[in-house]
């Protein structure tokens, strides 16, 4: 399914085939690879937006399986399907799948206290809802810090859960929705993809700016305790991923450049200099944020 550990491989579908000028579909069916993709996220069950426990409205995106969480990773989707929609013979209407995606994943940042998202936001919903289709309003579980045991293995169990709750609020400053708001306001020329990359930008510059750089979040769902109004010291953890500054900040820098892409004319926004910087017509990003020319066949 469409997890952490596959995003890239999805991703890629789509951007070696925009890199390459589509010369490896001769070789390896990146094609059939990602129609079969599509298939699966753009299915009723993949689609659907679930939960608004906390404002939240989370895409569930899953293969087969019964995917419960939202995590950053997966949020490359939005991007990806964009890309597809408009590059690749045949997706035009994966653009509505697109804007959801970006969708929910603006929204594991929305429904946080610290306006940033965890590396794990739940879904409010059960496998029996799964298996009926329905569709919970509930309020969306996150994940506790604690657990019950009373026994050894209790004790090793709750130790577990909590090691894992407490990386599951982590803020990891990761480029995936930043990547896809950037894809998609390119594509689509809507300012709302603007708007809430600035909103997401206030929130980092707010909760995770330092003297000497950026710093991960212990917990994104944590307000500075009472009195402190700069950033918490308490819920940095003196880290600041090498990502941040390749992809993070360099889409939500291109998110404010100009922007011809989506009807062929400069915005204004360059004071007349023309050129869109790094078009997605000429230029295509790896899973790193790094820049490659695309090729052109003859």
């Amino acid at each position: 399914g469409y997890e952490p550990g596959a995003s890239t491989f999805y991703e890629y579908l789509v951007k070696e085939q925009l890199i390459h000028s589509g010369w490896m579909s001769n070789t390896f069916p990146l094609e059939s690879m990602y129609r079969s993709f599509v298939d699966s996220v753009s299915h009723d069950d993949a689609s659907r937006l679930v939960g608004e426990g906390r404002g939240a409205r989370l895409l569930l995106m899953y293969t087969g399986g019964k995917s419960r969480e939202l995590t950053p990773e997966m949020c490359s989707a939005g991007a990806t399907l964009a890309l597809g929609s408009k590059y690749l013979p045949g997706h035009g209407e994966d653009i509505e799948t697109a804007r959801a995606a970006a969708e929910a994943c603006f929204e594991t940042y929305n429904s946080t206290a610290t306006g940033l998202a965890a590396e794990s936001t739940p879904f409010g919903f059960t496998e029996e809802d799964i298996g009926n289709n329905n569709n919970p309003r509930r309020e969306v579980p996150w994940p506790s810090s604690s657990s019950k045991g009373g026994d050894a293995a209790g004790a090793a169990k709750k130790k577990n859960e909590e090691t894992r709750s407490k990386r599951a609020l982590r803020h990891m400053l990761r480029p995936e929705t930043a990547e896809t708001l950037f894809v998609l306001h390119r594509i689509t020329g809507d300012d709302k993809y603007r708007d809430r990359g600035w909103r997401i930008f206030r929130s980092v510059e707010r909760r995770c700016r330092t003297a000497n750089g950026y710093s991960v979040l212990k917990d994104a769902t944590r307000l500075p305790r009472e009195g402190v109004t700069a950033v918490d010291i308490d819920n940095l953890e003196d880290y600041m991923p090498s990502y941040y500054v390749s992809g993070t900040l360099k889409y939500l820098y291109l998110l404010f450049s100009p922007s011809e892409d989506y009807d062929g004319k400069d915005d204004g926004d360059d004071n007349g200099s023309g050129a869109s910087p790094f078009s997605l017509d000429d230029f295509a990003f790896n899973t790193d944020g790094h820049v490659y020319t695309r090729e052109r066949r003859c």
